[in-house]
């Protein structure tokens, strides 16, 4: 999940992410990647911290994020076990838990 502390979006899905990540019980990696922070990154743990989330945030880069295609946050890539990007997600989504949930259990059969 590419995202920044600034983002509304990403705020309403990062608790989604978090539960997902909660209820998965190791079988997938899960990651928050921190890209575009506009007063640099030094409010990144205090806002983690403030929330509560439980999976492991990373900090991206802008060529990270180019690499990838993100061209807007929050976006939300599945990737296979072959480290293939298997689905995409941009924006909000309400239901992005249970998308989630079915993806990867596809993806693991």
């Amino acid at each position: 999940d590419f995202w920044a502390t600034w983002c509304g979006p990403c705020k309403m899905t990062m608790p989604q992410i978090d539960k997902f990540y909660q209820a998965r019980d190791n079988d997938v990696e899960v990651y928050g990647v921190n890209v575009w922070e506009r007063s640099g990154t030094g409010g990144v743990g205090p806002f983690i911290e403030k929330s509560g989330y439980t999976f492991p945030i990373l900090f991206g880069t802008n060529e990270l994020a180019a690499q990838y295609g993100v061209r807007g946050i929050p976006t939300m890539f599945v990737i296979d076990k072959d480290g293939k990007i298997a689905h995409r997600h941009v924006g909000y989504n309400p239901q992005i838990m249970q998308i989630l949930k079915a993806q990867t259990e596809e993806l693991l059969k």
